[in-house]
């Protein structure tokens, strides 16, 4: 990418897309002293007068009125020829509001996706720069954006090595495998904006809040002693093996005249049947139904048993599968409830080391390919083949 003329200079590497992160890149020969007159440490600390790689400060831009509590600072490359990276996770207000802070300290604000509402990417030369541009774009948090970045700036050129070489030299069942075995990958593409809907359900007062809020690592939902305490559904997320889970905290399930909570109730019966998996949450000692036992209204799959409280009763016997044993308090056994939300969902292990087509025209232009590979059409493989990039090593291309 071509930086622009003007001597210090911004651009937006990320679109107007929903994604949570927005990752902005400076440069120019006297970017960082513009960035040290106008960057706020938290720690309250001045910036070096010359960044070394790799160096990293949160803080803010004081005058950047909408630009949230806090952003990252980094800086890439030696302290001469490098370049800055902003990151901050606080929406397209904060993003107009940081432009103009830039703009005011003299540099010079542009945007790689300018023309994004016509369907153009100036920059892009090829379908694979298109889609990752686009993906990155639409990334939810930290986890994608590294994910989509790992994917694209490494996954995807080796095997486009790869095949050219194996297409180029007839190996066609080699090259085969390759593209099919990304093809099987293509659902889980569809996580990236489409999380895992994972609900914790069960009776009342069995610590359902509590185990929200250990699970995503902050006071989420409210916690009381008093039954009845969650009426509505409440949500966060986490990010399992790298993959999106949006967990839902649940209205106690019980028998009760309460209207209120009658209807919170009846909206757990359906996301019951909407989860891809179900967290039933108990507390052993208590006089609390099962999933079983809830009047048959509705039968749960792709459930978790789980025995909360485990910390407040010292002869409790242990179990480690069903129910598992936990404690939401202190943390006992949610390693453990992890593992066995990754193996319900069926999460593979990062990293995969394939070309995952992570949108539906990279998956189209693959299918294409291996239409093309099975036909054992050489020269029309490899041109379908740079709209995936071109391999480094090929002086032919």
């Amino acid at each position: 990418m071509s930086a622009p003329g003007k001597a210090q200079w911004a651009r937006w590497l990320t679109g107007k897309g929903p994604g949570a992160l927005s990752v902005v890149q400076l440069g120019g020969p006297k970017v960082w002293e513009a960035i040290r007159q106008a960057f706020q440490s938290s720690k309250q600390s001045r910036l070096p007068e010359l960044p070394s790689a790799g160096s990293a400060w949160l803080g803010s831009f004081p005058d950047a009125k909408q630009c949230g509590d806090q952003v990252l600072l980094l800086w890439r490359g030696d302290s001469k020829k490098g370049f800055a990276e902003i990151q901050s996770h606080h929406g397209i207000l904060a993003d107009q509001a940081l432009a103009q802070r830039l703009a005011s300290m003299g540099i010079e604000v542009t945007n790689l996706f300018e023309d994004q509402d016509s369907g153009h990417f100036a920059d892009a030369s090829t379908l694979f720069e298109r889609e990752k541009l686009r993906a990155l774009a639409m990334c939810p948090n930290h986890t994608w954006l590294n994910r989509i970045l790992t994917w694209a700036d490494r996954d995807w050129p080796r095997a486009v090595e790869k095949l050219f070489h194996w297409i180029n030299n007839g190996n066609w069942t080699q090259a085969r495998d390759l593209v099919q075995s990304a093809l099987l990958l293509e659902p889980w593409s569809t996580r990236m904006v489409k999380p895992f809907e994972v609900l914790i359900s069960g009776p009342p007062n069995a610590g359902k809040s509590s185990l929200l809020n250990r699970l995503v690592g902050y006071d989420r939902a409210i916690v009381s002693t008093i039954p009845g305490t969650t009426r509505d559904l409440v949500s966060g997320q986490i990010a399992l093996k790298g993959w999106l889970v949006n967990l839902t905290d649940s209205a106690g399930v019980r028998e009760t005249d309460d209207p209120i909570e009658s209807q919170g109730i009846e909206r757990v019966k359906g996301q019951m049947l909407r989860a891809d998996a179900v967290i039933w949450v108990t507390d052993p000692l208590s006089d609390q139904p099962s999933p079983s036992d809830w009047g048959n209204r509705i039968e749960i799959a792709n459930k978790i048993e789980v025995a909360n409280k485990v910390d407040l009763r010292e002869s409790f016997v242990q179990f480690e599968t069903n129910p598992l044993s936990i404690s939401a308090k202190t943390g006992q056994g949610v390693d453990q409830l992890l593992q066995a939300m990754s193996t319900r969902l069926g999460l593979p292990d990062f990293p995969l080391n394939l070309p995952i087509p992570f949108t539906i025209p990279l998956s189209g232009c693959l299918q294409a390919l291996l239409d093309l590979i099975q036909k054992e059409k050489d020269k029309r493989a490899l041109e379908q083949l740079c709209q995936l990039g071109v391999p480094l090593s090929s002086k032919e291309f």
